[in-house]
């Protein structure tokens, strides 16, 4: 193999290998998924073996890489660990790609491994975002209807606090004022703890930015009850609330 091909190859190796350590660590560390995290490491792992990096590293030129400057419009935008799941499962994935056509000038045996594991990136891919989906937690959920401070306001102190959701029960007729709101509250709660509810409003599911839409029984029965190995006392529960509830209080009155 030349030397622009094992640049290639050493470029797209770093690509997967940096790109599974990131996600692998967000299993790890964010999600307590051991069983993804073994997979991931797994993976990794039989990359490794498939391909020796250490004869890579003598054709490695970075200040001579063109592209090295270059930057996409999304490279630096990340709201969530979801996003950041995302954006490196599919850069594990073009890299694969990249290695098993590289690798099918040499070695049609390691070119098939990495098809092999782009597909199996594939098939994980789709059980992440299953694991990556948020979930009502339990603590005190803000209802919002007409609030004096504003939606925006007591929104924003919601999502800083880290309330788990907040729900605007919007009863005006106004379908425009609505829409606004409804909009302004998405943007404050993405990227943060809190989920955004809307109430009734089915029709506006479908408007951009998207909000979240839960099945009201779902919503009031997750607020008592939620089934954990380490459930909180009923004490430190109300005494969370309280204190929660007490700073927005505070706020309404001082608005």
């Amino acid at each position: 193999m030349n030397r622009d091909l094992r640049r290639i190859v050493d470029a797209n190796l770093n690509r997967v290998t940096e790109g599974l350590r990131v996600v692998e660590d967000v299993f790890r560390f964010a999600f307590d998924d051991a069983v993804m995290q073994q997979r991931l490491k797994s993976m990794r792992h039989r990359l490794a073996s498939q391909i020796d990096s250490s004869i890579l590293i003598a054709s490695r030129d970075v200040a001579g890489d063109v592209g090295f400057a270059s930057e996409g419009s999304l490279e630096e935008r990340r709201a969530t660990t979801r996003d950041i799941v995302r954006s490196n499962m599919k850069r594990v994935q073009e890299g694969l790609r990249v290695l098993e056509e590289i690798l099918k000038l040499e070695s049609p045996a390691r070119a098939g491994a990495m098809k092999e594991m782009r597909y199996e990136c594939y098939r994980l891919e789709r059980s992440m975002e299953r694991a990556c989906r948020r979930t009502l937690s339990r603590g005190l959920y803000l209802i919002l209807t007409d609030p004096p401070a504003g939606y925006e306001a007591f929104a924003e102190m919601a999502a800083a606090e880290g309330i788990p959701a907040i729900q605007l029960r919007y009863k005006d007729d106004d379908a425009g004022m609505f829409l606004r709101a409804a909009r302004a509250l998405r943007e404050i709660t993405r990227g943060t703890d809190t989920l955004f509810i809307v109430n009734d409003r089915l029709a506006f599911s479908g408007a951009q930015p998207p909000a979240t839409i839960l099945p009201f029984f779902w919503f009031f029965s997750s607020a008592f009850w939620m089934p954990s190995q380490s459930k909180p006392s009923c004490s430190e529960n109300l005494a969370s609330s309280a204190a929660t509830t007490a700073r927005f209080r505070l706020a309404e009155m001082r608005s």
